[in-house]
């Protein structure tokens, strides 16, 4: 099987080498474009290599090889190259100067970077030789590079080449020769007569440009030494002169002004028959070298002067008057010379161009809602309108009659100042229109200012509310531009409405020690305590043991103590001393629903309430069947007792009687 390698390749060819072949056969040799799939063959190769011509620049090649042996295939194993770069193509020098070189070039498709080699040339024996050569590297996108840091007047070889992953292409060439230096130190002699022109020498320079213009005229004259003296310039032109330093290229000119017949700085250099002279310019006169201001204002009609038709009459300016071009100053209008002219002005009042006055209405300028403006021809008359102040029309500001007092408000009534004007407004609990104000009585037109709901007390009046439960509301008393509520007895103003006071609460304690203190509405009462008497200002013991109002038993005896009494059973007797047992009571001789009482050593069984019998045997009372009840609908039976019971829809009050539930 035969074996291949590179050897050698350009941009358009490769050297395809044998290691390994088959001497007996010649071999046949493919090669495959890998960027467009197309296949080319070279047949009969004999020799130890091929060089493949043809190829496409900076393209990736495979390449081959098999013995021309009929009905066997051996191919080698495939190799692959990439070829280089050409040339760049539209490499060129797009701006080129003293000390730099702007380049250009289409970019190379598929290009990794560029290599731009910048050689100096140099003169060794009569030729023209590469000197110091300086690399630099660019990125793959440009299209350009400006060269900096370079000799004036200096020849350069610039080499540009594309690169790929297979190496460096082929070096495209260019040969630029910078720019001289700009030329300095121009200096000009004898500028009226013969102008002389000197200037330094420039590095470099083979020859220099001398371009002279004038408003009518120009020429480029060129000298290889710096200097040149200017001859047949035209008369009373302003020359302006640039001076270049030049090789192949010109560099940065030098320029300078030239006036040969030195006109008046008020004079224009005007053609007269095929030659130029100094003419005074309009509103001058004089001969062009001397011009005087013409007082226009002095003649008797005001004119404006042309200068068109002039000679070269011992160098005279004959003028003329353009009736057409004739300008009056208005009749009211003042004229003022000035250098070259005049000027026509409107006087006060009035507006225009001064060859035309008209009336100007000064009322415009002012604010017809302040002032009072009346025009007249070329003045005004202007006063500040009433309720406003000021010197003049401008000035009109605002009186404030509220701050000095003109604007007769009444005492009671606050004034508010407006624009030009005030307003003045009865203040609260006064009416009228503001220079008279009369108090407003509160309680007449509303009867009821003073009342209302607290403490769960009820407002007088309240519907459906009898005013006896009312609860007593402050009384409405007029002021002087207000209204009072006064509390009757027994209450405190609180706000808009009087609260109950507590006298129970007070100290010193409007009772007695030994009463109780009851809050009413507006009042209060005193009760003596249980076990005294008296009307609860003053109460005293009430000694119940000298009265029935004790409750100790028939057997007991009562013994009176401060506010209160004691009761204790007899001797012969057991019990709280409200009720005393005979201590033959205690052995439970009487019925269980029975009480024993004893007398003297004896002792009674008497049935309770609710039962009947002799005391020994007690038995229940059926209160509801003997119709001893006091029930208002239906009577259960209860043991020594009986219960009352409402029908349905009812309810019970006090047992006996019944109150329907849907009555309120």
């Amino acid at each position: 099987m035969p074996q291949l390698e590179i050897t050698a390749f350009t941009h358009t060819s490769v050297i395809v080498t044998f290691v390994i072949r088959d001497q007996r056969f010649p071999h046949t040799v493919f090669i495959r474009n890998m960027a467009n799939g197309l296949t080319r063959m070279i047949n009969n190769v004999v020799g130890d290599f091929v060089e493949v011509t043809g190829l496409d620049e900076a393209t990736n090649y495979e390449f081959v090889a098999e013995p021309e042996i009929t009905n066997m295939t051996v191919m080698s194993e495939p190799v692959f190259q990439t070829t280089v770069f050409g040339r760049v193509k539209g490499f060129g020098a797009e701006q080129i100067g003293s000390s730099f070189v702007v380049l250009g070039w289409l970019q190379s498709q598929g290009a990794q970077s560029y290599v731009l080699n910048v050689n100096v040339v140099v003169a060794r024996r009569r030729r023209m030789v590469t000197g110091a050569v300086t690399t630099i590297n660019l990125l793959s996108n440009a299209t350009g590079h400006n060269v900096t840091g370079l000799q004036a007047a200096q020849s350069y070889t610039l080499e540009l080449a594309a690169q790929n992953s297979a190496g460096t292409g082929l070096l495209t060439e260019l040969r630029v020769t910078t720019r001289p230096n700009a030329t300095t130190g121009l200096i000009i002699t004898n500028p009226c007569t013969t102008p002389s022109l000197t200037w330094d020498s420039v590095d470099g320079a083979t020859n220099y440009s001398v371009l002279v213009t004038s408003t009518f005229t120009s020429a480029t004259y060129i000298t290889p030494e710096p200097s040149l003296v200017l001859t047949n310039l035209s008369n009373c032109l302003n020359h302006t002169v640039a001076v270049s330093a030049c090789n192949d290229l010109c560099g940065s000119p030098i320029t300078g002004n030239i006036i040969p017949d030195c006109c008046d700085v008020k004079a224009t250099c005007a053609n007269c028959s095929s030659n130029f002279a100094c003419t005074c310019q309009e509103g001058y006169h004089g001969d062009g070298k001397t011009c005087t201001d013409m007082d226009e204002c002095g003649l008797s009609t005001t004119i404006v002067l042309r200068n068109e038709t002039c000679v070269a009459l011992n160098r005279t300016t004959i003028r003329f008057v353009d009736p057409a071009l004739v300008r009056t100053c208005h009749s009211i209008a003042s004229c003022g010379n000035i250098n070259g002219s005049f000027n026509c002005d409107c006087p006060a009042g009035y507006m225009g161009d001064g060859t035309d006055c008209q009336d100007r209405n000064e009322c415009e300028d002012f604010d017809a809602s302040t002032a009072n403006c009346n025009n007249t021809n070329g003045s005004f008359e202007c006063v500040c309108r009433e309720g406003f102040t000021g010197d003049d029309c401008n000035h009109c500001t605002d009186i404030d009659e509220c701050e000095n007092n003109s604007a007769g408000c009444h005492a009671n009534a606050t004034c508010n100042n407006t624009i030009g004007s005030f307003v003045c407004e009865c203040i609260s609990g006064f009416s009228g229109n503001g220079t008279y104000c009369s108090d407003i009585d509160e309680c007449i037109i509303q009867p009821d200012i003073c009342f209302s709901n607290i403490n769960g007390f009820i407002s007088c009046p309240e519907p459906g509310v009898p005013v006896a439960l009312c609860h007593k509301q402050p009384t409405c008393e007029n002021t002087i531009g207000n209204y009072s509520c006064v509390c009757g007895g027994g209450f405190i103003k609180n706000g808009s409405f009087c609260e109950d006071i507590n006298e129970c609460l007070s100290n010193p304690y409007p009772c007695h020690t030994n009463a109780r203190c009851d809050n009413t509405a507006g009042n209060y009462s005193c009760v003596c305590r249980s076990g005294y008497t008296g009307n609860g200002t003053y109460c005293s013991d009430t000694a119940e043991c000298m009265n029935s109002s004790n409750l100790c038993h028939m057997y007991a005896n009562c013994s009176n103590t401060e506010g209160s009494y004691s009761c204790e059973c007899k001797p012969g007797f057991e019990g709280d001393g409200f009720n005393c047992t005979s201590v033959d009571c205690l052995s439970t001789p009487c019925h269980i629903n029975a009480s024993c009482t004893s007398e003297g050593n004896r002792y009674q069984c008497t049935c309770k309430t609710g039962f009947t019998g002799n005391g020994t045997y007690c038995k229940d009372i059926d209160e509801c069947t003997e119709g001893n009840h006091s029930c208002q609908q239906k009577c259960q039976n209860q043991i020594g007792s009986f219960n009352c019971v409402c029908n349905t829809g009812f309810t019970s009050k006090q047992r006996q009687s019944c109150k329907s539930i849907f009555v309120s």
